[in-house]
């Protein structure tokens, strides 16, 4: 908020403050409060990215970096376990605009958004990242364009249709507590296709979970011809916000909107992780987020991996991308711990 007193008849003076937009929306205007008989008058908003003079100097160019901190070329592979990239311009206080669509940054449409850089971005499988910076009393940096992969290790996931890319196609996962397919009047349990950017993880589908009513299900496969050893439990969801703080200040599931357990059982016990969704971002699209099972002691050779929502009317959701990979052989240690542990 910025004071300003009107100077006398037709005498004009130009008023501006810095906005910081966070949440993709935000409401101008002026404010009179004067006595009686008090008069002026307001011209020519301005709300934008800040003018500049063709003289300034332009601010230095953007550089991605890999999470290990090296510089990153236009055409990266980023590690799959680790897709995240940062962002930094030399030009000190510079601001950094970004689209992950291919788009440029600054023409906003409705399916193309452009954020500000303020921490690591995510990466997918296939993302065109574009672009540039400004900093105060400097020229906008040239538009750098980077060709970004992450070197998928699906192909050494031991479960299969992880990433439920067939539509209507749900084998060999078992579905139980809810008819499999889709009503769009009452509900949808079903392996769906999806071409709106954000809404897929990854690949071409995911599974999509939403009634009319409340309900309970279960999607679970068992794997088999597994080598004995320690594996991990992967899976990205998104859905409806179901955080509530539990009484010491930890965000968990709240059971009035849904309750959602990533879980895997083998010989030694069963190990879960609450599932918290966050619902959609400023921009609509889904907020994904990745939840762990870790430590899963296999000895003879097979685990049940199973997904479990417990949601109220009108829930919804999707889960896509999971991946049960091993991580290392058992060790003598590792026979004297149970499964049985909840990683909330």
């Amino acid at each position: 908020m910025q004071k300003f007193t009107p100077s006398g008849w037709n005498v004009w003076k130009q008023y501006s403050i810095p906005v910081t937009v966070t949440s993709g929306q935000v409401t101008i205007g002026v404010n009179f409060n004067g006595a009686a008989g008090d008069w002026g008058d307001a011209d020519d908003f301005y709300f934008g990215l800040p003018p500049v003079s063709s003289t300034a100097i332009q601010t230095k160019a953007v550089t991605a970096y890999a999470p290990n901190g090296t510089v990153l070329s236009s055409d990266s592979t980023i590690p799959a376990n680790t897709p995240y990239i940062t962002l930094s311009s030399p030009t000190p206080d510079a601001v950094i605009y970004y689209t992950t669509d291919g788009s440029e940054p600054g023409n906003t449409t409705a399916s193309s958004v452009t954020d500000v850089y303020t921490g690591p971005i995510r990466i997918s499988a296939n993302t065109e990242l574009k672009v540039y910076a400004i900093a105060p009393g400097y020229s906008q940096s040239t538009v750098t364009t980077y060709h970004l992969t992450t070197n998928d290790t699906s192909s050494s996931s031991l479960v299969q249709n992880g990433g439920f890319n067939q539509q209507g196609v749900l084998s060999p996962w078992t579905l139980s507590g809810v008819p499999e397919g889709t009503d769009n009047a009452t509900y949808a349990f079903d392996a769906t296709q999806d071409s709106t950017p954000g809404v897929v993880y990854e690949g071409a589908g995911q599974f999509k979970y939403w009634a009319a009513k409340s309900y309970t299900f279960t999607l679970s496969q068992k794997v088999t011809g597994l080598s004995n050893g320690v594996y991990t439990l992967s899976a990205e969801s998104a859905g409806g916000n179901n955080m509530v703080l539990s009484s010491t200040g930890r965000a968990t599931n709240d059971p009035g909107i849904a309750t959602i357990m990533l879980s895997a059982e083998t010989a030694l016990g069963t190990k879960s992780k609450n599932v918290i969704n966050e619902g959609t971002a400023a921009n609509g699209w889904n907020q994904w987020n990745q939840f762990r099972v870790n430590d899963i002691y296999v000895m003879d050779g097979s685990c049940t991996i199973s997904f479990t929502v417990s949601g109220g009317p009108n829930y919804w959701g999707y889960l896509d991308d999971i991946k049960l990979l091993k991580v290392s052989d058992l060790s003598p240690a590792d026979l004297k711990l149970g499964n049985d542990q909840p990683q909330n």
